[in-house]
């Protein structure tokens, strides 16, 4: 040996380059409503190797009479920053009980990624009551406020309320109308 190091250099190349791409998911991975209400999801659609460009979301598996609203549903990835959009799953009391696997759809570029999330909707504690006269615009009270028809009231269940329609009214047209009974029979103008 004459006493010299030799140091050997290697040079490694390491491809940490892929296709730009971009993935998305979707959070919390549930959520239960009871009854008529709104559902918020976070969605997070993140740039993958650099990709920049537009992206779009939808969503599918949606129970009936229930609706989606993204904020936003169209954006521009950077390449580099996320993007969190809320998906909102709005129920109405048409919207059965039940739990629905919803899928979250994120589109650009020729790309397509899914994420999913549940939404399970749970007996209402509120009914909708609706008062309608034949004809319509004749007045009646609930709980001692007068309306006219047609008007819709959203009240918990097992609550108690007071409605009543005048025995006799008198329409626009000048026309009397007697008060003939509920649509369940009920003969009484106050219940």
């Amino acid at each position: 040996s004459t006493g010299v190091d030799h140091i050997v250099w290697a040079e490694v190349d390491v491809n940490m380059h892929g296709t730009a791409d971009f993935t998305v998911s979707a959070a919390p991975p549930s959520l239960t409503l009871t009854g008529v209400g709104t559902a918020q999801y976070t969605v997070v659609t993140s740039s993958a190797y650099g990709f920049a460009g537009p992206v779009s979301l939808s969503v599918a598996g949606l129970p009936a009479g229930a609706t989606p609203t993204f904020g936003p549903s169209t954006f521009n990835l950077d390449g580099i920053n996320p993007v969190y959009s809320t998906m909102a799953i709005t129920t109405t009391a048409s919207t059965p009980t039940g739990t629905s696997t919803l899928t979250v759809t994120a589109t650009g570029a020729g790309y397509t990624h899914t994420a999913t999330v549940s939404l399970t909707v749970g007996a209402s504690t509120v009914q909708q009551n609706t008062f309608t006269t034949s004809p319509g615009g004749l007045s009646f009270s609930v709980d001692g406020t007068s309306y006219t028809t047609t008007q819709s009231f959203n009240w918990a269940t097992g609550t108690g309320h007071t409605a009543s329609s005048p025995p006799v009214q008198t329409d626009t047209a000048g026309t009397q109308w007697g008060f003939a009974g509920w649509s369940d029979g009920e003969p009484s103008p106050t219940r």
